[in-house]
């Protein structure tokens, strides 16, 4: 017999049943012969147990039953069900917490990477930078991710959806914009060229928040807690992104700063009057030599090399 029948005559000893539930009893009774036997048993525990004059109830008769079930098979059944639930909840529990951290990170080798983000932001990683991310299947990207070197975003806006950079020194927050940023252990900086962001979490520098706008370049070292906020062609920190080293009417100023980035010289200039010259143009972006004989020709100057010093007279 199945659990619908003891349930059925557990509810009629207690007197519980509903008609319907006393017209289907009946007429399994009359029926249907091992029910009829079965129940005969049933009654006669019941009124063996109804002699203590102990009052019944559907719990007290559910309790008769299990004298006519064996109990090690009512509770290895129960124990498979309760087993099959909890392992169906590990399994999916565990997926989910596999695809939650699931972590992507792209690193760039001796080229600049370009990566489109699931937001459809794009990024562009300049050479040995590395950037991870979250990538799942089941959520939604949470637009953070977390850089090491220099990489140029181009963030798209989403309503109500902030997209934060993890650096090593400070956090950055957008809504959609664009901006250069360069972090290598204790030194971060960034250099916004449209929209706005805002810079929070400073290593050393509990509290501080610094909002910037397009043409702002701030610097941060962590082991002096110095902020330093300048006003800066931002194309002078962009300019990696492309195969040349593009000068945007640069100041000899802003091309000392690009030499500084780009090859890790340091340009003195002698001739104060050099100062006010803007120079447009273009020159291989990993050729030093070609650059200096092109300043040299143009501003009809001399140019000198020493070590990691470049000299104009």
């Amino acid at each position: 017999m199945n659990q619908i029948f003891y349930n059925i005559v557990a509810k009629h000893l207690a007197k519980e049943s509903l008609p319907d539930e006393e017209q289907m009893l009946k007429t399994l009774i009359n029926e249907n012969e091992d029910a009829k036997k079965e129940y005969s048993d049933i009654l006669y525990v019941w009124e063996e147990y109804n002699k203590s004059n102990k009052s019944f109830s559907v719990e007290s008769g559910l309790n008769i039953l299990d004298r006519k079930i064996n109990r090690k098979v009512r509770r290895m059944q129960f124990v498979m069900r309760v087993a099959a639930v909890f392992v169906g909840i590990i399994m999916v529990s565990s997926i989910l917490y596999l695809d939650y951290s699931n972590v992507t990170t792209v690193i760039a080798g001796k080229e600049v990477q370009k990566i489109l983000l699931p937001d459809a932001s794009k990024i562009y990683l300049n050479q040995n930078a590395s950037l991870s991310y979250r990538k799942s299947i089941f959520f939604s990207f949470d637009r953070k991710v977390k850089l090491n070197g220099e990489a140029f975003f181009e963030v798209t806006k989403e309503q109500g959806q902030k997209f934060i950079v993890q650096t090593d020194n400070f956090n950055i927050q957008v809504l959609g914009t664009k901006f250069n940023v360069r972090t290598k252990s204790q030194n971060s900086e960034i250099s916004l060229v449209e929209g706005s962001v805002q810079l929070f979490d400073f290593k050393e520098k509990d509290n501080a928040v610094l909002k910037m706008q397009p043409g702002d370049f701030v610097s941060y070292k962590s082991s002096d807690k110095k902020i330093n906020k300048q006003i800066i062609n931002p194309r002078v920190f962009t300019t990696w992104k492309e195969e040349k080293l593009i000068l945007d009417n640069f100041s000899l100023k802003e091309i000392a700063y690009t030499i500084n980035r780009r090859f890790g010289k340091t340009l003195i200039i002698n001739n104060k009057e050099l100062l006010k010259v803007h120079l447009n143009g273009s020159a291989p972006s990993d050729d030093l030599d070609v650059l200096l004989k092109a300043l040299s020709e143009i501003l009809d100057a001399s140019v000198a090399l020493k070590n990691d010093t470049i000299i104009i007279k």
